[in-house]
């Protein structure tokens, strides 16, 4: 059951992704050019061998982890046959079992009508198409048309209807709740590869297509009937559908600008150590697209939408990414790029990055899980903000909305207040020591680091603002440094919340600031005081520092030296970098604590993941975290501001190195 498990978890990792074959289009030339959404792998096979040979694999099948995972599995397998699986015919690993090779989803927008979806799974894995195995064509025909017949099956005996509908050189099985169009789904399988959508034109569109690859026979201009009147009509309807695929359809999304020139951004530059080969994954989302879909049936959202030109947000052209798996120096690597019109305009303009030194400062531990730094120029935001709103709501009426709704309120203008900010920033996520007793966090907290250039005044400032805006503020010490706890910070509650019950209820909403304090040249703002003491006694030498911990120090080279082949990298840039070896020894006490595992029988209740992981671990021990500890590589990655727009570079270490 190891290998179902490990192409189980790969899928569900890149959400059913897709493959390529020499023999047909690829889905890129099947797939209408209008998605908004696409994601694929060329080959299922190839991306679970890939990952089943990397430190993924040898963790999934590492003999003291994998009881538990696949315990989980059977969890899940268990849902998804009393639910999905009783149209499919089977479980889970017989569903995966089924994606050989190119597997693909797109979202196209449709007028007036919720979007539509194509789904396309090749049976046969790349290699085999290659070599022409027949009777791999044949074995993954038949699996197709067996899931065919399940779901054929299913729904008959649910009382819908089930028709058979030629279209092109292919006979579709459309799939209808009674009368309703609006719920239809059509399934087809054509030369062991299975093409699934909820609207018979988006299907039409693929056939379509296919056909005129291999040089068949177009579709048929007018559709066969019994009767001469119903003849006429449903020639009449067949032309405008037939128009209509055409007009809306036709163009492939290989023909779509925003997708080819957004994915060669992704791809042209060569990092080196591996990358060189086509990556294993593809990814493309036009957010404009999107936003225009939603906005159809909504007047508000259709005025918003008139104001993306003045925002400069049409100059959002679309987002690319491409990973790779097991290739060459890297573990995974994973490249993407949001593709902006140049020149920028509007909010895309004011979004611009500074260079800034990513070295962590004394104050930031070792055994955090995340770190991320960069720097932003801040006046020039703010200044780009106010231009915007005069634009749109006439000449000084920013000005008139910061006055009366930030500067009398709090006491400070926040152009006083983003002049003493340098402009980088810093992000820490990690763990805090835990009240005894009390279930352990599972999620890491999270505190924000921003550079001043005047410590004394940014603390004299903060305290007057808050004494505004947050009555219920204590103040506290920690290792000799005061800093400020705020409860609730909502001025719109009544004082005498700040009871026990007040605090009970604001215990149940999330909390994603409860301290502030100035620690040497930076403001803290953190999320729990645990957090906020391990910067203060790291900042006083207690503990190891991660500007000095070794991994960190090479995982940062590593990610400099690919940014130097990156146009723009000295331009501007975050830097990031993540070690689940915290994450990992807090998701072992947290599985070996009685609180948490109260707390997950709680949750359990109401939330199935939180029923499939209480019922996994009750079935199998927690590995040891010397075991989960092999497994805790260290990754990076960078956001760089280039003059095309916005490029992401994410890399993590084989467990060898």
């Amino acid at each position: 059951m190891r290998r179902p498990l490990c192409r189980f978890l790969v899928l569900l990792l890149v959400a059913l992704p897709a493959v390529a074959v020499a023999e047909r289009p690829t889905s890129m030339r099947l797939f209408p050019g209008r998605s908004v959404f696409f994601v694929r792998t060329p080959d299922a096979s190839e991306l679970a061998e890939r990952f089943n040979s990397g430190s993924g694999g040898e963790m999934f099948n590492d003999p003291e982890i994998a009881p538990f995972l696949q315990a989980l599995f059977n969890r899940i397998d268990e849902s998804y046959r009393n639910g999905p699986g009783k149209a499919t015919g089977g479980g889970l690993a017989e569903m995966l079992a089924l994606f050989e090779g190119e597997v693909a989803l797109s979202i196209v927008p449709r007028r007036n009508e919720a979007p539509g979806f194509v789904f396309l799974a090749d049976t046969v894995s790349a290699a085999d198409r290659a070599a022409g195995d027949r009777q791999a064509l044949v074995d993954g025909s038949d699996r197709a048309a067996v899931l065919i017949e399940s779901v054929k099956n299913y729904s008959a005996e649910k009382g819908r209807q089930v028709a058979t509908q030629p279209i092109g050189s292919v006979e579709v099985t459309v799939i209808r709740d009674g009368d309703n169009v609006n719920n239809t789904v059509g399934l087809v399988e054509r030369d062991a590869v299975l093409v699934m959508s909820n609207d018979p034109i988006l299907i039409e569109s693929v056939v379509a297509k296919w056909d005129e690859a291999e040089g068949l026979t177009e579709l048929p201009d007018t559709p066969e009937a019994d009767a001469e009147g119903d003849a006429a009509a449903e020639d009449e309807d067949k032309a405008k559908r037939i128009a209509r695929l055409r007009t809306r359809y036709a163009t492939p999304l290989s023909d779509n600008e925003a997708f080819t020139e957004s994915l060669r951004e992704c791809v042209s530059e060569r990092l080196g150590g591996g990358d060189e080969s086509p990556p294993q994954l593809v990814g493309f989302v036009d957010p404009v697209g999107i936003f225009r879909a939603v906005a159809q049936g909504n007047a508000g959202m259709r005025i918003a939408l008139a104001t993306l030109p003045i925002l400069g947000l049409d100059g959002v052209e679309g987002i690319a990414a491409a990973g790779w798996i097991n290739e060459g120096d890297w573990d995974s690597l994973f490249r993407a790029h949001l593709l902006l019109d140049n020149p920028r305009a509007g909010i895309l303009k004011m979004a611009r990055l500074l260079p800034c030194d990513a070295t962590p400062g004394d104050a930031i531990p070792a055994d955090i899980t995340s770190y991320a730094c960069g720097a932003v120029d801040l006046k020039a935001t703010l200044d780009g903000a106010g231009q915007l709103y005069d634009r749109i709501r006439g000449e000084g009426e920013f000005a008139k909305l910061v006055e009366e709704n930030v500067t009398k309120k709090i006491g400070v203008s926040p152009q006083e207040f983003v002049s003493h900010l340098t402009g980088r920033f810093t992000s820490v996520q990690g763990y805090g020591a835990t009240e005894e007793g009390k279930a352990l966090r599972v999620t890491p907290a999270r505190v924000t680091l921003l550079d001043v250039d005047d410590p004394v005044w940014m603390e004299a400032t903060i305290r007057a603002v808050l004494s505004k805006v947050a009555p219920r503020v204590e103040t506290r010490e920690h290792g000799g440094v005061s800093y400020l706890q705020v409860d609730g910070f909502n001025a719109t509650e009544p004082a005498e919340a700040a009871g026990e019950e007040g605090r009970r209820r604001r215990g149940q909403r999330p909390v994603f600031l409860s301290c502030i304090a100035v620690i040497g040249e930076q403001v803290v703002l953190a999320e729990t005081p645990e957090l906020l003491h391990r910067l203060i006694d790291t900042e006083a030498g207690v503990g190891d520092r991660l500007a000095d911990h070794l991994p960190f120090r090479l995982t940062l080279n590593r990610a400099g030296r690919l940014g130097a082949g990156t146009v723009g990298a000295d331009e501007g840039r975050i830097l990031t970098y993540q070690d689940p070896g915290a994450q990992f020894r807090q998701w072992h006490a947290a599985g070996t604590s009685d609180a948490s595992r109260e707390e997950l029988n709680r949750m359990a209740e109401f939330a199935p993941p939180m029923r499939w992981l209480r019922d996994a671990l009750e079935e199998s021990s927690v590995p040891s975290v010397e075991t989960m500890m092999k497994y805790a590589t260290p990754s990076a990655a960078a956001l760089y501001d280039t003059p095309r727009g916005f490029r992401y570079v994410a890399f993590s270490f084989k467990t060898d190195d």
